[in-house]
């Protein structure tokens, strides 16, 4: 490793080139219920009733969420 650090080519072909990060920024205070929300998927699960995959959507304003059952593969289509 002291190797690598210290090799001439490293040293000049060294990516150093990300911005410092910036000051955290405050969200925005959301006024209404599911205007603004999360969502994600649980995969990896052992089948049940032929679904193997979670689909979670909440909502940031209530913390409300809602969780349907996907079988895999799965498409936009099958979450509406």
């Amino acid at each position: 490793m002291q190797y690598a650090r210290e090799y001439p080519t490293c040293q000049r072909n060294k990516l150093e080139n990300v911005p410092p990060p910036g000051l955290l920024q405050p969200l925005p205070i959301l006024q209404a219920l599911f205007i603004n929300i999360n969502i994600d998927f649980i995969e990896g699960l052992p089948k049940s009733y032929g679904k193997e995959v979670i689909f979670v959507v909440v909502d940031r304003l209530s913390k409300y969420a809602h969780f349907m059952a996907l079988a895999h593969p799965y498409s936009a289509g099958k979450c509406l």
